[in-house]
């Protein structure tokens, strides 16, 4: 399923939540996690020398707080410089076609929440050409990592559709159980219900809206909601040809 996997790495508490949320999908046979860095560091306003120096030590900083986390997960590391991290990350996953990019949330506004920082929220809006998963604030220091329950929310829509269908494929690869919330009209929010019924699971599996380009993650009303409120990882599929 989740063979390409991009991680939002910048040894912040956020990126070393996405880094521990990618972590259990290492547990993918193939898998290949890819750690993707945009440094400050601008190549064409600093000296040569300079530039390759700063580099240099800013990849090995990050290289070993990474295998602090990742222990003997195999990863590879990729910096970039002189560009914003957005643009860095959507334009290096469609290039080298991963299939999720995983990111870290803001860690103002409390533990235990999804809600993307400015880095998040501009990948999220750029619709992406990949699935993305956002982990909570606080999950590296979660006792277990592992994903072993996953939902999946469902409104009979052909986006709902294609997300159980991915959440389904994922739990094959994953060994993890899957179940489906369906919120008929008149049982609340769906919204509400999902983020409340997510504290129950390891990750929450959504479409993305029901127009615009396929292929392409895409975030609705709900999904934008669970972003705020979710209590585990949310994964935000893209449209599928069929939708």
């Amino acid at each position: 399923m989740y063979r390409r996997i991009l991680i939002g790495y910048d040894g912040s508490e956020g990126g070393r939540d996405a880094l521990a949320l990618a972590r259990g999908l290492a547990a993918i046979e193939g898998a290949e996690l890819v750690l993707v860095a945009a440094l400050e560091y601008d190549p064409l306003a600093t000296p040569a020398d300079a530039y390759e120096r700063a580099v240099a030590e800013a990849e090995e900083r990050l290289s070993a707080s990474a295998r602090g986390i990742l222990g003997e997960t195999p990863f590879a590391l990729r910096t970039f410089g002189g560009a914003p991290a957005p643009l860095v990350l959507t334009e290096f996953a469609e290039r080298e076609r991963a299939d999720v990019i995983v990111l870290g949330s803001t860690h103002r506004e409390g533990l235990g929440r999804v809600l993307p920082g400015s880095v998040g929220e501009r990948v999220l809006h750029d619709g992406p050409r990949c699935a993305v998963l956002v982990a909570p604030s606080g999950f590296a220091a979660r006792e277990r990592l592992e994903i072993a329950t996953i939902a999946v929310g469902y409104d009979g829509r052909n986006e709902a559709g294609h997300a159980r269908e991915v959440a389904t494929a994922l739990a094959a690869d994953l060994g993890a159980s899957v179940e489906t919330i369906t919120v008929a009209e008149g049982e609340g929010d769906p919204a509400t219900v999902l983020a409340t019924r997510s504290r129950e699971f390891d990750l929450l599996v959504v479409g993305s809206r029901g127009y615009g380009p396929v292929r392409q993650v895409l975030i609705g009303g709900v999904s934008a909601e669970l972003m705020r409120r979710a209590g585990c990882p949310v994964l935000i599929v893209p449209r599928s040809a069929e939708g």
